[in-house]
């Protein structure tokens, strides 16, 4: 019976390598927001040692006791109101927006971790986005021996933008720039987390035709522990403009998580399975409040492997 149930488990683990080579293409995908930190509507200042953690605060690989690689994948949809259209559907104008991405995050022994990730989005084949990401997070407890639970972090990110030929412009352009961004996550108490970042703090060039530079974002957040509840909020300014997100998990059992969120831009719902006690699969949907006249909502995957 045991020899039954050990080949069973290897039959398993076969196909669902095999299912993911075979997907690859369509399995990875890039918008800065996937599907675990898209449930809780981007409140990720204090997500701990995720393979999303990075792209919110750079300082979250806090005692990170495992290596985890995961795969991202997010199919857009944003429907402009067309009447006349003949392209139209039910008085919608399509637009496909698609993003993929990996990301890697590995504990570094007395020091914190490492993280590497690749995001990719392409606009309708109008424009297109590639992000790589070098994020490092220290543990100052081990490093300075200090009594507090306390961690910094930075990450470099490599942009390259580029802008397709179309019907109105015959020329295709490409630009490279680099950014960085640094953070904090401290424990409070046993059960509150606070995280403080500020993103792109530092960027070269990013424009093609005009000298540009992205905008710098200080974030800031808390997370709360009650019982099978987690609590996340987060608050975000950059250019005069800011936003409030709001994120709950519910444990329903041990191996099922609820999530959901919402921001002053759109709001998220979603779950998170493990299976194969080292596998996750993370789902969300999230729908946006458009200020024109336009239907825009996606779906986002991913499948995360821990080792």
């Amino acid at each position: 019976m045991k020899k039954k149930k050990i080949f069973l488990n290897i039959l398993n683990y076969i196909l669902l390598i095999f299912l993911i080579l075979k997907n690859l293409y369509s399995l990875v995908d890039y918008n800065i927001t996937f599907a675990n930190s898209a449930s809780f509507a981007s409140a990720g200042a204090t997500l701990l040692n995720s393979t999303e953690s990075m792209f919110f605060n750079p300082a979250n690989l806090y005692n990170l006791d495992c290596s985890k690689f995961a795969i991202f994948y997010n199919k857009h949809f944003l429907g402009f109101e067309s009447e006349n259209s003949l392209n139209s559907e039910q008085g919608y104008y399509p637009v496909n927006i698609n993003s993929y991405g990996i990301s890697m995050i590995t504990p570094i022994t007395k020091i914190g971790g490492l993280g590497f990730a690749f995001t990719s989005l392409d606009f309708a084949q109008l424009s297109s986005l590639t992000v790589l990401f070098v994020n490092g997070s220290f543990n100052l407890n081990k490093i300075l021996n200090l009594n507090k639970n306390l961690s910094t972090g930075i990450s470099l990110k490599y942009f390259i933008q580029k802008y397709n030929a179309t019907l109105w412009n015959n020329n295709s352009d490409t630009s490279s720039f680099i950014s960085f961004d640094i953070g904090i996550f401290t424990i409070l108490s046993e059960n509150i987390n606070f995280g403080f970042a500020i993103i792109d703090i530092f960027s070269t060039d990013s424009g093609i035709s005009s000298v540009e530079k992205l905008p710098i974002k200080y974030r800031t957040g808390l997370s709360y522990i009650f019982k099978k509840f987690n609590i996340f909020a987060d608050f975000e300014y950059y250019e005069n403009e800011y936003n409030l997100m709001i994120g709950l998990l519910y444990k329903i059992l041990k191996s099922l998580n609820l999530k959901a969120g919402i921001n002053f831009y759109y709001t998220g719902f979603g779950l998170d399975w493990t299976f194969f006690e080292n596998f996750k699969f993370n789902y969300a949907i999230n729908y946006y409040f458009a200020d024109f006249n336009a239907n825009v909502f996606n779906h986002k995957i991913s499948l995360e492997l821990k080792f």
